[in-house]
């Protein structure tokens, strides 16, 4: 059944709207997933709050130019194309669709669209390698806290020295 104009009008709408409320975007192929497969990836993407469309490469031409995507060329793409979109941020988006690509031998990362520009895919599985937001956090609050810790240490170090002196006094037996 041929999709009518208004119809595609309707994709490339929804694809821009999607588009502008992201933070990044993934160019997948999912040539040759099965039925099955594709239920579970598409359940899988909806609780992980990440979209997933698929539509024609030149609907997905006409999205990269009304949004000034730099770089991007459909002929780059091949076989069955899906665009995946996320929301929190482009590092856990790439680690969730990277994670897929392991479960799902035939669903495949081709390119991707990171601050509106087009990157390749070892610029995904890159992105894929790099500790997420919640990670870095940690890291950067332990950084922080590091010098604290050890200036409290020291403060402290001299007076449980005499606390420990006057314990051991203490609980020596009287001459």
């Amino acid at each position: 059944m041929a999709v009518t104009k208004a119809q595609k009008k309707e994709i490339l709408t929804k694809l821009n709207d999607l588009y502008k409320k992201s933070k990044a975007a993934i160019f997948v192929n999912f040539q040759g997933l099965t039925v099955d497969d594709t239920v579970k990836l598409r359940k899988f993407l909806k609780t992980n709050d990440i979209d997933y469309k698929i539509a024609k490469k030149t609907l997905m031409r006409l999205m990269a130019e009304e949004n000034k995507i730099e770089g991007f060329d459909p002929k780059a793409l091949s076989g069955s194309v899906g665009l995946v979109f996320g929301y929190t941020d482009e590092v856990s988006l790439a680690k969730a669709i990277k994670g897929q690509t392991k479960k799902f031998e035939n669903f495949k990362i081709l390119s991707g669209i990171v601050e509106g520009k087009v990157v390749d895919a070892t610029v995904i599985n890159t992105l894929a390698s790099l500790p997420g937001r919640e990670e870095l956090l940690a890291k950067f609050v332990g950084t922080l806290i590091s010098p604290l810790r050890g200036f409290m240490s020291t403060i402290n170090g001299p007076i449980s020295g005499f606390v420990r002196v006057l314990r051991a006094q203490s609980e020596k037996p009287a001459n």
